[in-house]
């Protein structure tokens, strides 16, 4: 995650695709300031979600990334 202003990383988050370990849906960073929730919907085509939680507050994302892969 990148700041839009300085272009300097803030986060990273990686899903590394294992078969044995299924689907990777939540990831935290080192620090665990920031976490990452991938919201995969049904059917191909469909817009996809990852959802960012700072700071340990799970009541909703303080950002929501939108894509469709």
């Amino acid at each position: 995650m990148l700041n839009a202003n300085s272009g300097k990383t803030v986060a990273k988050f990686e899903w590394k695709k294992n078969p044995k370990d299924g689907v990777k849906s939540i990831k935290f960073t080192n620090d665990e300031k920031y976490c990452a929730r991938l919201v995969p919907q049904l059917g191909q085509g469909q817009i996809n979600s990852i959802e960012i939680f700072e700071n340990a507050d799970f009541s909703k994302p303080t950002k929501v990334i939108k894509s469709i892969f």
